[in-house]
């Protein structure tokens, strides 16, 4: 619905910013998901990235979230709640550009560090 409002207000003139994430690019990634685990923190937000015994990625947060994670080979990604049938947000692991390891995740325009990893 976020889309449709923006496409409203700029008809009408109205500067309203926005960002559209790109369709996925690349296939879906198939081999270690594990280098993806870990705490990504924004402030007081700590986001916890695990992957499940079926392979999975899953992402949590304190505020009760918890979101199957479909990584794409280019680190791109999108989160689908397990507990509603609500769009998925997007989002991608950025790495280290000397080291290769992943050291950010962004989500739904915030920049979470990597902290720790299991």
């Amino acid at each position: 619905m976020w889309a449709e409002l923006v496409d409203a207000l700029r008809e009408r003139g109205v500067p309203v910013g926005d960002h559209r994430p790109l369709a996925a690019t690349t296939p879906p990634l198939t081999a270690g998901p594990g280098r993806l685990d870990g705490d990504y923190r924004n402030g007081d937000t700590v986001f916890r990235v695990r992957t499940a015994e079926s392979g999975v990625p899953v992402l949590t947060d304190a505020t009760g979230l918890v979101a199957d994670l479909t990584v794409h080979e280019d680190l791109t990604f999108t989160a689908r709640r397990t507990d509603t049938d609500v769009a998925p947000y997007t989002g991608r692991f950025v790495t280290d550009r000397a080291s290769g390891e992943i050291h950010l995740m962004q989500l739904g325009g915030r920049a979470a560090r990597r902290t720790a990893a299991p």
